[in-house]
């Protein structure tokens, strides 16, 4: 992952290599939460039956 910063001001993260076996969504300010929320939402989707991706968080040294 690389994170791309624009003249504009706002930033994404780009996929540098393809056909990788992980997905990485690291906390960011702009999308507070977003790890927490997908893996609840995911955990909520197995709960009703749904099939899912193996999924799980990952607590990052900075917290």
């Amino acid at each position: 992952m690389d994170l791309e910063k624009h003249k504009c001001g706002l930033s994404r993260l780009t996929i540098v290599g393809l056909h990788g076996d992980y997905i990485l969504k690291p906390p960011s300010a702009e999308y507070t939460e977003l790890p927490e929320n997908e893996d609840l939402t995911m955990h909520l989707a197995e709960w009703v039956k749904i099939k899912t991706a193996r999924h799980s968080l990952i607590r990052l040294r900075s917290g």
